[in-house]
Parts: C-alpha cells; structure tokens; sequence
C-alpha cells in the first residue's frame, strides 16, 4: 500500500467527519441520553463489473434527531467456497474474502420525518485473505490489513419510533496493493445496501 495515498484518504476522512460533526454540532440536542440501536444490513459492491454480496451488522447512537455514529462490521466473498457456490471470482483462490470494521458517522436532512435523506462517511479497515485447510479444519491465511474510506448517501424510512430501514448508495476506496491475484485498487468502487435498524429505548 502506497504510504501517501493512505495519507491523503486518512485526511479526507477526518475532514469529512470534522465537517459534518461541526455542521451539526449547533443543533439542540434533541435526547438528553443517546439512543442506542443495533442493526443488521445486506448490500452489493461492484467489483470487475460483478455483484459481490455482503452482510453486516452494526451497533450504534443517535446523538441527535439528524446525527448518529456507528461501528460497523461486514464480510463479503470474493471466491467461492468448499460446498457453496456465491457466484463471485474476482479472485481463482478458492475461499478468499474481505472482512471490513470501522466507524461512520450519518447526518440526516430533516430532525424528524418519516423519509428522510441523508449522507454518511465511514473510515476503518479491510481484512483480505482466505482459508486453507489443515487436518480437516480451516483456517485464516496471508491476511492482508489495508485501510479503507466510503461516502454515501441515501434515505432512511422511520417506522414508528424504534425501527428504521435506510437505503444506501455510495463509494468506497481501498487503496491496496497487489494481494493474492486481485490487482491494486480492484476492490474500490460503488456499493448498494439496505440497513435495518431497531432502538433499544
């Protein structure tokens, strides 16, 4: 991985979140303790033109009535695996994937309203690698740890009080090097997701 080009996405990043945090820093805040929400998403990234699958799980706060930050995590195949077919050959190594974590921060359009627009920004890192198999067991092998920024935006659909559904669209960058067979900066590109949330108050 190239040294600057992970300079310049870590700062792009925390602009990104800076300025958005001090957009909505101003705003009454609407709790007077954040509502905690757990959520589980399914989405698509574009990869070489194909449809890798992914699914995630969140744990987050609404600090306000337009502003929320998470930890996310998601896995995606970027092969098949032993008994199941995904569909997906970015890589000819059976059994590789991509794990990513890290933090986002969404700011909503509206303080209330039932469809509500939004962006987000997120900046974490992305675990590549694959699993081999050793005396019938498998385990992880040649992990590879790259850092990793997305942007989005989307709309989110309020459901009652404790349930939300937010449609997402974005792009991610993953400046990696040359892992395995996959050529560097092959996994950036768009993605498509759909969240379901649900408050814990």
């Amino acid at each position: 991985m190239n040294r600057n080009s992970t300079k310049q996405l870590v700062v792009l990043m925390v602009i990104a979140l800076t300025t958005m945090t001090a957009l909505f820093a101003s705003e009454r805040c609407e709790y007077l303790t954040p509502r905690i929400y757990l959520g589980i998403d399914y989405g698509h990234s574009i990869i070489e033109e194909q449809e890798v699958p992914n699914i995630g799980i969140t744990v987050g706060s609404k600090l306000s009535s337009r502003t929320s930050t998470e930890l996310f995590a998601r896995i995606e195949p970027l092969s098949d695996f032993p008994g199941e077919d995904f569909g997906v050959n970015v890589t000819e190594t059976e059994a590789t994937f991509a794990f990513s974590s890290g933090l986002a921060v969404t700011a909503r359009l509206f303080h209330d309203a039932a469809f509500n627009p939004f962006v987000q920004a997120g900046i974490g890192t992305i675990t590549i690698g694959h699993m081999i198999g050793e005396d019938d067991e498998y385990v992880m092998s040649n992990l590879e740890h790259v850092m990793h920024g997305t942007i989005a935006s989307g709309l989110e659909v309020n459901i009652f009080q404790g349930v939300s559904i937010q449609f997402v669209h974005g792009y991610r960058y993953i400046p990696h090097r040359k892992i395995l067979d996959i050529e560097p900066h092959t996994l950036s590109g768009s993605f498509n997701s759909v969240a379901f949330k649900a408050y814990l108050d």
